[in-house]
Formats: C-alpha cells, sequence, structure tokens
C-alpha cells in the first residue's frame, strides 16, 4: 500500500466473494486506469473459494492495493467495513466481477474535482451472461451531460431514474466528507437487492450539486449463475417498497401530483417484475398484498394509462394487468417475454 504518509486521491471499495473466477479480470481494470492516483480496498467477505488468494497476491504485486478478509456478513458489511478504511477524498465502488472501462476514473475525476459537484455518474453497460457463459444480451444506459443543482434534480429524478444510472453506486463518484460527516452507510439488514438504491437516496438529500456525464464508463454483468439480482428473494420486495416510498416523499417537494404518479406507477411495476421471479403463486399472492398495503394503487385508477406518452407500450400493458388484478395473466406474459428475452 502506500509509504511514507502518501495518500491517495481516490478510494476504491471492492467487496469480494466466492468470485475467483472473475475478480483478477475486475482487479485488472482497476489497475490498468489511466488516472493512477488511487487506492483499492479489498474486502473479502469470507470467500471459501480461492478469491482470497488471488486478491493477496496483487496486494503483493501492487502498492494501491489493500486486502481485508473478514466473516461473511453480506456485500453491505463490506462496503461499511471499506468506507471505515478509506483514505482518498473521494470514493467509488467495483462489484467484483464487473470492469471498470481504462478512462473510468480519470473521466470522472475530470468531472467531479473542475466544477465542485458532489456526486458524478456516468453510463454503464449492462451484459447478462447465460449459465453457458455466452452473452446473452446488452444494455446501455445512459443520459445527457448535465450538471444539477438538488432542486433540478429532484425534478428531473424520473427521468434520469428511468434511464438506469441511479440505481446502483458503482457507476459513480462520491464526496468521501459527505458520507463522513453524515454517518453514511449501507444498511447491513438488506442481503438481496436495493442497499444501492437507499444509499444513493440519503446521499442526495446531502448534495448541492449532481452531475452526468453520458459516456459509458462502466461494464456490469449479470451473471444467471453468479448474480444475486437475478435470484428471488421475499425481502427484496420489502426494501423496494421502503426505496420507492424514499423516492416519493423525495420528489414530493418539487414535483407535481402527476410527476409522482408516475414514479408510484413505476414503483408498482417495478415491484411486480421482482416477483415475478418467483416460482410459487401462494407466496406471490402474500407479497402483492404487502405491495398493495404499501403502495398507494389509486394511482392505477387516477391516471391514464393507456393514453400516457410517458409510459412504455410494454409498461402499459403490465399496468393494466395489475389494475385489474389478471395477475395470472401478468405473470405469464413476464415468463414467455423473458423466455423470449423481450
Amino acid at each position: 500500500m502506500y509509504m511514507n504518509g502518501d495518500i491517495p486521491n481516490v478510494s476504491i471499495i471492492m467487496p469480494v466473494y466466492n468470485s475467483e473466477r472473475f475478480v483478477a479480470s475486475a482487479i485488472q481494470s482497476v489497475l490498468d486506469q489511466k488516472y493512477t492516483d488511487f487506492e483499492l480496498i479489498i474486502v473479502d467477505d469470507g470467500s471459501s473459494d480461492g478469491s482470497g488468494e488471488i486478491c493477496r497476491n496483487y496486494e503483493q504485486t501492487d502498492n494501491r492495493v489493500r486486502y481485508i478478509h473478514k466473516e461473511n456478513g453480506g456485500v453491505c458489511s463490506a462496503r461499511n467495513l471499506g468506507i471505515s478504511l478509506v483514505r482518498g477524498r473521494y470514493l467509488t465502488f467495483i462489484d467484483n466481477d464487473d470492469i471498470y472501462y481504462d478512462n473510468y476514473l480519470s473521466k470522472l475525476m475530470e468531472k467531479i474535482t473542475s466544477d465542485g459537484s458532489d456526486l458524478v455518474k456516468c453510463g454503464r453497460i449492462n451484459v447478462t451472461i447465460t449459465d453457458e457463459q455466452k452473452e446473452k444480451k446488452k444494455k446501455k444506459c445512459t443520459f445527457k451531460n448535465c450538471d444539477y443543482t438538488y432542486r433540478d434534480f429532484i425534478c428531473n429524478y424520473l427521468s434520469l431514474k428511468r434511464s438506469g444510472i441511479l440505481s446502483s453506486v458503482w457507476n459513480g463518484i462520491y464526496d468521501v466528507r459527505i458520507i463522513k460527516e453524515n454517518g453514511l452507510v449501507f444498511r447491513e439488514d438488506i442481503r438481496h437487492g436495493n442497499e444501492d438504491i437507499i444509499f444513493n437516496l440519503e446521499y442526495y438529500r446531502c448534495c448541492k450539486k449532481i452531475s452526468v456525464i453520458e459516456d459509458v464508463l462502466y461494464c456490469h454483468y449479470y451473471r444467471l449463475k453468479h448474480s444475486t439480482s437475478v435470484k428471488f428473494y421475499k425481502d427484496q420486495v420489502t426494501f423496494q417498497l421502503k426505496a420507492i416510498n424514499m423516492e416519493i416523499e423525495m420528489v414530493k417537494q418539487y414535483c407535481d401530483s402527476e410527476t409522482v404518479q408516475l414514479l408510484q406507477l413505476d414503483g408498482i411495476r417495478n415491484c411486480f417484475r421482482i416477483l415475478s421471479q418467483h416460482k410459487l403463486f401462494s407466496d406471490k399472492k402474500e407479497l402483492i398484498g404487502e405491495i398493495c398495503s404499501n403502495l398507494d394503487m389509486d394511482c392505477l385508477y387516477k391516471n391514464g394509462i393507456v393514453k400516457n406518452g410517458s409510459i412504455s407500450s410494454e409498461g402499459k400493458i403490465d399496468l393494466v394487468l395489475i389494475k385489474y388484478k389478471l395477475y395470472f395473466i401478468y405473470f405469464l406474459g413476464r415468463k414467455i417475454r423473458s423466455k423470449l428475452n423481450l
């Protein structure tokens, strides 16, 4: 690691868990960055495969790498340990099976240091990998270059969210002082998704300026065997509901009722989309009740879904089926779409 009191400008946190097949590529993509003034904090969350040995070898060969092993506690506890150890002025993240493009840090650092932004988000590409390790599909998520005051960011939140750039922490760079001064951490009771969204929502509240650059700088892999994000857990719905209600309260500050309703409709659809991954309909019925009791389902009737130009055709079909409680048809349609890779 850095010697003689040298302090890196950027800290990068990489949680690692049983990723021996992919972690070397992830680490190498960090070490190959054009911008070199960083420390990579690798937090091994109790891996039982060869991940630890791979990470230790990198620590021995590059003084920018710091390796820490801990008992398994989940990605949030690993990130929180990493946050407690950061020395950089700025902070960013990477998952243990993803890739930085070589200008990831240089582009983000150029932006955050040049105009005093509290957060800079960039574009990403999502790549789905089948069980046979073949690419199934690619999806680019990006948004036009823009600098926002906090109020302008909230007013544009729906469009930004729909672009796909706000759902994660690893396609952006954060100000460590904001995190430390406000005691921001990842919720460790969240084990299966939505931890990034909730952390981001708490961070936004502390920002005066948020910037977006449209460059696609991060490659995220959905590995159908490896990723927790493509498996179903009941608490995914619970924490998705919490995130949606946090978003609604935030947006109510500056947005009109139509925007709030559209955000609610997107939230309802997201919850049912998560639910469609579960096989047992008896469990789905229980969770449908949780969704209906925690979200304002009246927005399904207040908003002209079919005529609304800001809702996609697929979204309209989903919402109409949910509105009339045609759940079996809805879940069957999601299953067929998934098989046809639509």
